[in-house]
């Protein structure tokens, strides 16, 4: 997935930026510069997967992530 995919799967869910950015615990900027593509910290990729509803591993392998930055390959 891309970082357009953060955006499809964000407004899959029905949420807003602010609402995903409440529940990943990082600001609605945050939220719109990861759907730009911009890079991120590690913790908050984890938070917006775990916010997004998925489990980590599904993007982790062999220890390196699955995706670079914010994309979610």
């Amino acid at each position: 997935m891309t970082e357009t995919s953060v955006k499809a799967i964000r407004e899959q869910r029905l949420m807003s930026k602010a609402e995903l950015a409440r529940a990943a615990g990082v600001s609605p900027l945050t939220i719109d510069r990861i759907e730009r593509g911009q890079p991120c910290r590690p913790e908050t990729l984890r938070k917006l997967i775990l916010s997004l509803g998925y489990r980590r591993s599904w993007f982790w392998w062999d220890g390196f992530p699955a995706w670079h930055s914010a994309s979610l390959a």
